[in-house]
């Protein structure tokens, strides 16, 4: 049972997910027979070629600045996804995970695991599409929705004005339904804005953001900003989106008789991380992982839409960042939100 080298040969042959050792003149040392199946070339065909030799022209640069940040000594190891041209000319793509070999300290070989994901791109870009059906229909019925919500609430005012019932119950809850409904449908909109927001980052100060953009919220919470730094790269009408539906949350959740938010922005080498948290009662831990999700209450005496926080983490994935609550019990909730330094 001794592990020899032709069973090594015999388990490499056999694995059934693509295998190569290339080189540092980026010629092939080994594939075995998947590889082969995945580029439909033969060992012998592929001896005359390079691995950019089959890459698809516009993955060239960027495959050959990963494997110079390999060669240099930057990384050790990358994944990462890239198209093939196989010997027929279909173009698949594929999914490679790379590690470098050194001997004495230098860059000798590099072994790669090479996966075919044509169909689940294919099922990728299908999804995408559907998405983007979802959200022209969210769009669309949203915006035609805008012009009878916009009447219904002039019949509103009619009422309250002609016929003198402010006071009737049955017409304040008509006129809270038709405030719910305006609410729930700006918000619709919003969303499929967020989705297709052409993103456009600048540098600001980040406490005149705050202070300048959100004076309404100013005089009715007692904002406290800390900051370790004065600025941040950011888009900021994506960052607006996000505050506005903090600060709502804050007034709608919050400590109702003073409420407090206290916003303290930190940073590192690669992120900034920017602490948003009230004084209220906090939010119990049975919702911790549900805050985000799309509708989601939690009460059913909730005024708002459930879109709120749905759409702020939409904004903030867009910024290729991320959101999340590290604080939801007494004396209030604290959300953190990671933003990157550069993309």
């Amino acid at each position: 049972n001794v592990f020899t080298l032709e069973n090594f040969k015999l388990i490499m042959e056999h694995t059934p997910i693509g295998v190569v050792i290339i080189d540092k003149n980026l010629k092939w040392l080994l594939t075995n027979r998947r590889f082969s199946e995945i580029t439909g070339y033969t060992r012998e065909e592929l001896r005359d070629k390079t691995f950019l030799d089959i890459t698809y022209p516009e993955d060239i640069n960027y495959n050959i600045n990963l494997y110079e940040q390999m060669t240099s000594g930057k990384v050790d190891e990358y994944t990462y996804e890239k198209r093939y041209i196989r010997k027929s000319g279909q173009i698949i793509w594929v999914r490679l995970t790379v590690a470098g070999v050194r001997l004495s300290g230098e860059y000798e070989y590099m072994i790669a695991l090479v996966q075919d994901i044509e169909q689940n791109k294919k099922y990728q870009k299908d999804l995408e599409f559907r998405n983007k059906e979802l959200d022209t229909l969210f769009y669309k019925v949203s915006h035609d929705l805008k012009s009878p919500v916009a009447t219904l609430q002039g019949l509103c005012g009619l009422l309250r004005d002609e016929l003198e019932l402010s006071n009737h119950s049955v017409y304040m809850h008509l006129e809270d339904t038709v405030k719910k409904l305006k609410t729930q449908n700006e918000q619709l909109l919003q969303l499929t804005r967020v989705t297709e927001f052409e993103i456009n980052f600048i540098r600001i100060s980040f406490k005149s953001f705050i202070l300048e953009n959100f004076v309404k919220f100013n005089q009715l919470i007692n904002i406290n900003i800390q900051q370790d730094i004065q600025s941040i790269e950011t888009d900021p009408s994506l960052l607006m989106i996000v505050f506005n539906h903090l600060f709502e949350n804050t007034l709608q959740f919050g400590n109702q008789e003073q409420p407090e938010v206290n916003i303290d922005l930190k940073s590192d080498d690669l992120t900034y991380q920017i602490f948003f948290g009230d004084n209220g009662p906090g939010i119990e831990k049975t919702y911790e992982d549900s805050v985000f999700n799309m509708f989601f209450k939690g009460t059913e005496v909730s005024r708002g839409s459930g879109l709120g926080l749905y759409i702020s983490k939409k904004a903030i994935e867009r910024l290729e960042g991320k959101i999340e609550l590290v604080h939801f019990e007494k004396p209030g909730s604290t959300f953190l939100i990671t933003l990157p330094k550069s993309l």
